[in-house]
């Protein structure tokens, strides 16, 4: 839907300072709507690696947002 849609587009836009590989995984995820196991397949990592950068880039963005609100 629309609303999923702009917030997703909202996340990755925020995201822009992550490293590279941090970004890709959470673009094909966000955005594209890729599985774990599709973005494993494309980045050339495990699923369980895709799960790592996921976590690991919300964690940063959060973090960005957190000192920008203060």
């Amino acid at each position: 839907d629309a609303k999923a849609d702009t917030q997703a587009l909202a996340d990755v836009l925020a995201a822009q300072g992550l490293p590279a590989h941090q970004y890709q995984v959470l673009y094909l995820r966000q955005v594209e709507k890729k599985s774990f196991e599709e973005i494993a397949q494309i980045v050339g990592i495990t699923p369980e690696s895709v799960s790592v950068l996921l976590s690991r880039a919300r964690k940063q963005m959060l973090q960005e947002i957190r000192k920008r609100c203060r």
